[in-house]
């Protein structure tokens, strides 16, 4: 059993084996308490003691740990920009050209337009020329009853075409034989080659009042040479020259002639009276070549031939660049007509005076 002995318990009626005293400590043994086991009863008894230590080792101290750092990353932030920024795009400006001619007639630009159209060649003179024509026939009166031909473009297309365009293609020129076309106009061989239009006479108020006209380069001296013709033969004639240095103007009645040695220039015929009247033909501007009373009283009724007669070797090898018909005009409106014509041709350099 086991006693308290007023400090501590001891085994009662045991011997230890163990040099033990009052719980005195044990000479290489740390101070300890009493842990026993055995069999109560007489005698004495062996007991196996196993020590406890109560004191708590000095622990080897942990070494000092090395903190590893905390590393706070640099961030290299992705940036979200403030507004989508749509590029500003490349501008191909559609750019309209300007004329050459700032301001010009509308009836002046639609007959250019189709000159261009029908591959013919405009430039500023020709445009400036052409605008003024237009202009000069309307401010002294003479458009409206005027069909005509400028002959501009240099080509057998442009050279066709009929001056007033509203008009569409009705009187526009068809050629026929070796024509051969530049910008002094178009010019015949002499032998096969002609312009036919479909441009009659105009109904005018008095039947037998007709003008007609055309403007005539190349061979002066040319003969047996018919300029301007009705296709009906002999119903209308304009010749410049003809045999024996003669002009012939002929209007459904008998040849009226002149002394003419040279072929080329500006030839204007009138006619007025229906059965009787007066038969004139001018030279260039002032020039009258004839001037003299007649019964003709022809006006177109059929197609017009440029640069052919009706006879088999009435072909001419000249050059034409303008041809007109009108109604009748006085002296005065034909020198008018005759002077804008003729500053016309002059402004393309094809001019004969």
């Amino acid at each position: 059993m086991i006693r308290w002995n007023g400090k501590q318990y001891v085994p009662a009626g045991v011997k230890p084996l163990m040099n033990r005293k009052r719980g005195a400590n044990v000479p290489g043994m740390p101070k300890s308490r009493w842990i026993a086991s055995w069999v109560g009863g007489e005698g004495e008894l062996e007991c196996d003691f196993t020590y406890e230590l109560l004191v708590t080792p000095t622990p080897t101290p942990t070494s000092s740990i090395t903190p590893t750092p905390t590393i706070t990353p640099t961030i290299t932030p992705t940036i979200t920009p403030t507004s989508s920024i749509t590029p500003t795009p490349s501008i191909t400006p559609t750019i309209t050209p300007t004329p050459s001619t700032p301001s010009i007639d509308p009836d002046a630009a639609a007959y250019l337009a189709d000159v261009v159209a029908s591959g013919g060649t405009t430039n500023p003179t020709i445009e400036a020329a052409v605008d003024t024509l237009f202009t000069d026939l309307k401010s002294n009166g003479l458009y409206n009853d005027l069909f005509f031909f400028p002959f501009v473009g240099g080509t057998a297309a442009s050279h066709a075409l009929f001056g007033k365009r509203s008009a569409g293609t009705t009187y526009d020129i068809t050629w026929f034989g070796g024509m051969t076309h530049g910008v002094s106009g178009a010019t015949g061989n002499g032998t096969n080659a002609y312009g036919e239009t479909a441009l009659q006479r105009p109904t005018y108020s008095n039947l037998g009042d007709i003008s007609q006209g055309i403007y005539v380069v190349g061979d002066s001296s040319a003969s047996l040479s018919y300029e301007l013709q009705s296709t009906q033969t002999d119903n209308n004639v304009l010749i410049t020259r003809y045999t024996t240095n003669l002009a012939y103007v002929r209007f459904n009645g008998g040849f009226k002639t002149a002394s003419n040695t040279d072929g080329t220039g500006l030839y204007v015929s009138t006619l007025t009276g229906s059965t009787s009247g007066v038969v004139k033909l001018f030279k260039n501007t002032s020039t009258t070549l004839i001037n003299t009373t007649t019964n003709d009283n022809d006006y177109l009724t059929n197609n017009s031939w440029i640069l052919r007669g009706g006879g088999a070797s009435d072909y001419s090898p000249r050059t034409v660049n303008f041809v007109f018909y009108t109604t009748y005009l006085t002296d005065a409106e034909a020198s008018t007509l005759s002077t804008i014509i003729n500053t016309f041709q002059t402004s393309l350099g094809r001019n004969t005076y």
